[in-house]
This record gives structure tokens, C-alpha cells and sequence, in this order.
């Protein structure tokens, strides 16, 4: 994450970061409450209380971007924060809450190729329904958007397929790509709730310490062996007299030589890539 901040940053691309977590005895009761009250009635989603918080952004000048991510260095090398915990995954909340900061930065910035991308390291918490039919007996739900006026069909019997149906929510909304890291400590056959996983896959996996898949409900999703991310000593020298694509070309340089330690930077890079020859 701070890869790729820093080549952001330094290629004068916008960003925001944002962490996302459930509630805790920290926060305060009334935002839990308020949350349930918005969705109380019937034939709704239902979420528990959760809060997205924004950490990191190009809008922040270099001494305070440091200062956030030496915060954020110290909190993923075990340094206990409790007004910030990160306790459980309410992904799929999130990502239906994240429209409109998706569409307001596309619009003060003027993005013409916008992508979210999406870190996380467990699957996401279930929302629940409210209906005025018994919803226990019913496998499929029909959810229709008022916005956008779409329609998603949802599997009604548990976990199923709400993060792919909250991704295309996102997307329908906003337009944007939407880049998936997953960052697993687990066999892949202990992933079976993603998908079965081929011989193949598991092979590439085990050989290169990331697989890809395309059935995920991201544009892309990787999942990747954290035990073989490890981070290394070579440093990238950039001149801050260096053009964007001059700068661009050194980063993707860089990354590919780290085929394993740097999959989620060159991945990344690799989008940003593009998207400078679609703007172009």
C-alpha cells in the first residue's frame, strides 16, 4: 500500500486510502443506532454498524503523508491501536456505502479512467434482510437498485454471492474499475467459499505466490501467499526532475524484478499503465 502511494504521489496521480472496519465498545452507541434506524422496515438490506476511516491522501503535503505512513508502518508491525482496531471485515457494507466518495473524488479531480482498488485479508461479514415474507424459506432474493434502476439477484441462503452482487452495485454506480488483493495464510482449498480451485491454479499459485481468477466479481482479483511476500532491501531511485512516464517506466522496471515481493505493485502499475494510454 505505501508502494503505491509513493508512486502516486511522485506521478502526481489522486488518491485516497480508507480502512474500513466493524464497530467496537470504542465507538459510540448512538452511530450504531443511527445506522440500524436508516434501515429498519421492511423488504431491506439490513448492516450492522461500521466505519470507514480515510488515512492517507495526495491532498496531505509530504511532511504529514510521512507522518501518516510511518502511523500506518507501526500499526501493521503490531503497534495496538484502539481507536482503530480493524476488528472484522464488513466488506460488502463498505462497498455499498463508498459510491458517493467514488463519484465525488471522479468529480473534483476530473478522473477519466477511475479504479478503486480493494486490500483485504478475510471475507466479508454477512448482511441480512429484512422482509415481510419469511425470508428462511426463499433462496433467492431480488434486490433492485432505486438509483440506477438495475435489478441483482441474490443467494438468500447465507454468505453466497452479496460481495460480487455489492462489487457490480459499486461499478453500476460509479463506473469504475475495481482491483481486488487478497491476502491469504490459508491452503487454497480452504477458499472453497471463492471457487474450486483447479490443478493449475494451485500449481501457479504454489510456484508464484498469487493466482488470479476473473469470477470474483472484481475486473480483477488476486489472491496472494503473504508468506511469500516478503518485503525487500533494493531501493528505487527516482530524480524528481523525471517525466511521468519516465518515472512510470523505472517503477514498472523495478516491480517486475520482484516477481513474488512486488505482485500487488506491479499489478497496480500495470493498470495505472493503461489507464495513462486510455487518457492519452
Amino acid at each position: 500500500l505505501i508502494s503505491m502511494v509513493m508512486f502516486c504521489k511522485r506521478t502526481q496521480i489522486p488518491f485516497e486510502v480508507y480502512t474500513f472496519r466493524s464497530l467496537t465498545g470504542y465507538d459510540s452507541t448512538p452511530a450504531h443506532k443511527q445506522i440500524e434506524g436508516v434501515l429498519a422496515g421492511t423488504n431491506r438490506i439490513t448492516m450492522n454498524g461500521f466505519k470507514i476511516r480515510n488515512v492517507l491522501s495526495s491532498r496531505m503535503n509530504i511532511a504529514t503523508l510521512n507522518d501518516a505512513m510511518t502511523q500506518l508502518w507501526m500499526f501493521a508491525h503490531g503497534t495496538w491501536f484502539h481507536s482503530d482496531p480493524l476488528n472484522s471485515t464488513p466488506l460488502n457494507q463498505s462497498i455499498l456505502a463508498f459510491d458517493k466518495v467514488v463519484n465525488d473524488f471522479r468529480k473534483k479531480h476530473k478522473v477519466q479512467v477511475m479504479n478503486t482498488i480493494i486490500i483485504t485479508d478475510g471475507a466479508s461479514d454477512s448482511w441480512g434482510y429484512r422482509c415481510n415474507t419469511d425470508y428462511r424459506k426463499q433462496n433467492i432474493f431480488i434486490l433492485q437498485d432505486k438509483e440506477t434502476k438495475k435489478t441483482y439477484y441474490v443467494d438468500g441462503s447465507g454468505y453466497g454471492n452479496q460481495t460480487q452482487i455489492a462489487l457490480n452495485v459499486l461499478r453500476d454506480r460509479t463506473g469504475s474499475n475495481v482491483i481486488g488483493f487478497f491476502l491469504n495464510n490459508h491452503p487454497l482449498n480452504r477458499l472453497h467459499y471463492i471457487k474450486p480451485f483447479s490443478d493449475a491454479e494451485k500449481k501457479h499459485y504454489s510456484s508464484n505466490g498469487y493466482v488470479s481468477i476473473d469470477n470474483a466479481g472484481y475486473d480483477e482479483y488476486y489472491i496472494m501467499d503473504i508468506k511469500k511476500l516478503n518485503s525487500s532491501n533494493e531501493n528505487l531511485v527516482v530524480d524528481s526532475k523525471m517525466t511521468k512516464k519516465a518515472i512510470l517506466k523505472g517503477f514498472m522496471k523495478f516491480s517486475n524484478k520482484k516477481s513474488i515481493n512486488r505482485v500487488m505493485l506491479t499489478k497496480f502499475i500495470d493498470k495505472i499503465s493503461k489507464t495513462f494510454h486510455k487518457a492519452a
